[in-house]
């Protein structure tokens, strides 16, 4: 299975017919940004996947890396 797929399967299993709450509070064209910040220190993982994941969920996600698979990361730093 590639990574696309597998982010295919995720998001039918996941997201089905969409979050009711949300659907019903955020009109669709609403626009957003989100960060990930490191609660404590320790080597990162995942950067990667989670790009690709993003661009596989809406390709018009603009996506900013701050730190790389295998970075030591210190206690509040932003990874992307």
């Amino acid at each position: 299975m590639t990574i696309p797929q597998f982010v295919q399967l995720a998001i039918q299993e996941d997201i089905k017919v969409g979050d009711h709450s949300a659907l019903a509070c955020i009109p669709k064209n609403a626009k957003g940004e989100a960060q990930l910040l490191v609660k404590g220190e320790g080597i990162i993982a995942g950067i990667e996947i989670a790009k690709q994941i993003f661009a596989e969920f809406d390709p018009s996600f603009e996506f900013e890396k701050c730190s790389s698979d295998g970075d030591f990361i210190k206690k509040r730093r932003y990874c992307f």
